[in-house]
């Protein structure tokens, strides 16, 4: 029996989930991969469309779509009566969604985002139900207070007819038309009399000819003009022009220009549900939102939250963005909430978080990306009159490392992510580095560690130029001493995880300093297990990979090399001594666990000793050690500074501060938590 996808199965839950909510709604699809968004939308859109059609055959609608008498009735419908929109509709079953995208990229240039979600709201609505219907309407369909209150206060079911001096306005219209035809048949038949134009016969003509056509003839020209001018000149026109002039965008008049629209595509909704006689929901999915800037995002999020939110609104806003990019965005500005997960709650109604791909997904998606790119035969021919074959050499290592499903070792199942990007980002990378090596080298490296350093250079490219820039390092320095070491070179065999951890406390005590560098690191412990346990890189295979690596932007080394040159921690610290544990584990930790754990401090045997007693004494176990205060632990240990200053290191993550003006030389710890 096949299994469904995974995606498939939260479209449809978050589908069913969108058929029930009550408009106006706000949700949240919480996702980093832009590609995954696009696919999960559009089955969500699918779904939502089945279950209308299911609803339209169990509860038909009032008009079928596409006649042309529906089209002639709505026409006059619209021109001869008010709906009325009640409670009572909100009971009906049958729903219909219109779907509208909003990508916020593509008005990025604009000075008012938000003005552009209600620009694509414009031209969505005159392709669905097209420009002649929504001209009419906005001619037609003036609702001022003075028809609201009509509206509200008459006992009619769901149509109002308009009236001009007490008589309905279809009533009047009849019977001009009937008038003129009478008396355009008349004129037909008999003739236009002539003769004196002073006569009374002629008079009393003209005199019923102008009240006949004259006051119909004025309405319908009138009509007319503002039904031309809505054709010419839409409303989305409008907002661009006043977006275009200079400084009008920044004006309430504009925003009350946007405002109004609003208000009428409502009205046009309630308008075609009373018509229709079913439920109208506008889905609009908001995308690449995230890749806006700060000032623009707000913007948009509070459309959302003033312009579409308001009571009775049709709007189902599926707001599809990767929450962290958004929530910085938010804290970012000074003029917004410093809490940017506050400020997202408030406007999404319904959040729905994205879950992380399983390894088989994963690869299924990882597979198609590669199928995708087309191999052409001329790139055949150029490879075999080289001798090369890059092709398949590219396809073997993504085969062997990321597509296969045989075994666990080799097949890098947790260090492949989710996002689409990323792994377009590696099979890019791979065919790059294939070829450079393959131009340079006789014989290729195993397709197992090719795919590792491509991985290791797009998962963690702060760590591996860190380790790279101490690699470095201690090249020059062994070059440097050589004349008393008798060595001019270091220990090839030695682990990139070796290397790391010499200097991870070095790292540690910069890493305020390397904080963006940092962030587009992936997870510190899939990291340890990639270079401790799964992929045993050593020195010289980093060597032999740092002339092709391409996906590693050598910027951020340069970085860290001036970094680590001013600081010179390097010459100052005995890192081997004391290495800062993570606030988690110490937390765990016992009075016992406390005082095996400082044996690796290395302290004297009478002073471990001393210590330990006092531990056990004061029973600092973990938790004391976290939430107690940092004077108060020193004082209960009476250490020397030297050995206060690698267990605090070690246990309570405090690092050393600059130089204070009233000491001399050395390191001075300031009280802070890593």
């Amino acid at each position: 029996m096949a299994t469904k996808d995974t995606d498939d199965i939260y479209a449809y839950g978050l589908s069913v989930a969108l058929t029930k909510v009550v408009p106006p709604s706000t949700v949240g699809l919480y996702s980093s991969c832009p590609s995954r968004i696009k696919r999960l939308l559009s089955k969500i859109e699918t779904n939502m469309k089945k279950e209308s059609e299911r609803r339209q055959n169990k509860f038909p609608p009032a008009q079928k779509k596409g006649s042309l008498w529906n089209f002639v009735s709505t026409l006059l419908t619209m021109i001869f009566y008010w709906p009325k929109w009640s409670d009572n509709g909100k009971k009906r079953r049958n729903v219909r969604y219109l779907f509208i995208e909003f990508n916020a990229w593509h008005f990025t240039g604009t000075d008012k985002l938000w003005a552009g979600l209600v620009i694509t709201l414009c031209e969505s609505f005159q392709f669905i139900f097209g420009g002649l219907l929504i001209s009419v309407f906005r001619t037609s369909q003036h609702i001022d207070e003075s028809v609201g209150k009509l509206i509200k206060e008459s006992h009619e079911p769901e149509w109002i007819a308009k009236k001009m001096c007490c008589f309905p306005l279809w009533l009047l219209a009849i019977v001009s038309v009937l008038l003129a035809i009478g008396l355009i048949a008349v004129v037909i038949v008999v003739g236009f009399p002539t003769g004196d134009s002073s006569g009374d016969g002629i008079t009393v003509i003209e005199s019923m000819a102008i009240a006949t056509l004259g006051l119909p003839a004025a309405g319908a020209v009138r009509f007319t003009i503002l039904l031309s001018k809505n054709l010419m000149f839409n409303q989305d026109f409008k907002i661009q022009r006043k977006m275009d002039a200079p400084k009008m965008s920044a004006q309430l008049g504009f925003m009350d220009e946007v405002r109004k629209e609003v208000e009428i595509l409502i009205n046009f909704i309630r308008f075609m549900e009373v018509y229709e006689r079913r439920n109208i929901r506008v889905v609009l999915e908001i995308t690449n939102l995230d890749r806006c800037t700060p000032e623009k995002i707000a913007g948009v999020l509070d459309a959302i939250n003033i312009l579409l939110s308001g009571e009775n609104n049709p709007f189902i806003s599926i707001l599809a963005i990767d929450p962290r990019v958004i929530v910085k965005s938010v804290e970012s500005l000074e003029s917004m909430d410093k809490n940017g997960y506050k400020f997202l709650n408030r406007i999404v109604t319904l959040p729905f978080t994205v879950p992380e791909m399983d390894i088989s997904s994963k690869r299924r998606v990882f597979r198609k990306l590669v199928e995708r790119q087309p191999e052409f035969p001329e790139d055949g021919q150029s490879e075999e009159s080289q001798g090369i074959s890059y092709e398949a050499e590219r396809s073997k290592v993504l085969e062997e490392s990321f597509i296969s499903e045989e075994g666990d070792e080799g097949n890098f199942k947790y260090y492949l992510m989710e996002n689409s990007i990323n792994m377009r980002r590696i099979i890019n990378s791979v065919r790059v580095s294939i070829i450079i090596m393959a131009s340079q080298r006789e014989e290729l490296p195993p397709a197992r560690e090719i795919a590792a350093w491509i991985v290791l250079a797009n998962q963690w490219p702060c760590r591996l130029s860190w380790i790279l820039q101490c690699i470095e390092d201690d090249e020059q320095r062994a070059e440097i001493d050589k004349d008393f070491t008798g060595e001019d070179s270091i220990d090839e065999t030695k682990l990139l995880w070796n290397v790391f951890c010499e200097s991870r406390l070095e790292f540690h005590l910069i890493k305020d300093q390397i904080k963006n560098f940092l962030e587009i690191d992936g997870d510190p412990e899939l990291f340890e297990m990639f270079l401790k346990k799964d992929f045993l890189l050593t020195i010289q295979q980093a060597n032999c990979f740092k002339a092709f690596t391409v996906n590693l932007d050598p910027s951020i080394k340069k970085e860290l090399e001036l970094i680590r040159g001013s600081k010179n921690l390097k010459d100052t610290i005995k890192l081997e001594k004391a290495m800062p544990l993570k606030s988690g584990f110490v937390l765990k930790m016992n009075e016992d666990d406390v005082c095996k754990e400082m044996k690796k401090l290395k302290f004297s045997e009478r002073n471990t000793d001393k210590y330990m007693q006092r531990i056990k004494e004061n029973n600092l176990d973990g938790r004391a050690l976290l939430f107690g205060h940092y004077n108060e632990i020193k004082n209960v240990l009476q250490m020397s500074m030297g050995e206060w200053t690698d267990f605090s290191i070690h246990f309570l993550g405090i690092k050393p501060q600059a130089v204070s003006p009233y000491v001399t030389g050395g390191l001075v710890t300031c009280v802070g938590r890593s």
